[in-house]
């Protein structure tokens, strides 16, 4: 009986992370369909490169979608860019919340639409390289 409880319980989380994936995939393919030819060649043709001092981090080229949310300290942006790092979703344009400092934001002048660098770096959160 105590299986058939467990059993259940494991089938309920797999098929909340099943809908959530689902609906992030959704979601990327939408803003991703609403980027401009232009934008699309860009993300694409630029080739993903290595970091020197990182042995399994990479710098891809990226293009701020839009603000997520803001506080006194940090803003979060939805950046798209074609993955070639995460090898379950390759070859396809994806997004990633990146945490950048307001002082940081508006010293390089980063704001929806426009271009940056994005590092990714095994299991830590993507970066915004300047």
């Amino acid at each position: 009986m105590e299986y058939v409880i467990v059993g259940a319980i494991v089938g309920a989380f797999i098929g909340v992370v099943f809908y959530l994936a689902k609906k992030q995939n959704a979601n990327d393919e939408q803003m991703a369909a609403s980027l401009g030819e232009d934008i699309k060649s860009y993300l694409m043709n630029t080739p993903m490169r290595p970091v020197e001092g990182l042995p399994n981090g990479a710098a891809v080229a990226g293009y701020v979608y839009n603000v997520n949310k803001q506080n006194q300290q940090y803003v979060w942006f939805t950046v798209l860019y074609y993955n070639q790092y995460f090898p379950n979703l390759r070859d396809k344009i994806i997004s990633c919340d990146v945490k950048v400092s307001i002082a940081d934001a508006q010293a390089h002048g980063v704001a929806p639409n426009s271009a940056v660098t994005v590092l990714f770096n095994e299991d830590k959160r993507p970066q915004l390289i300047f």
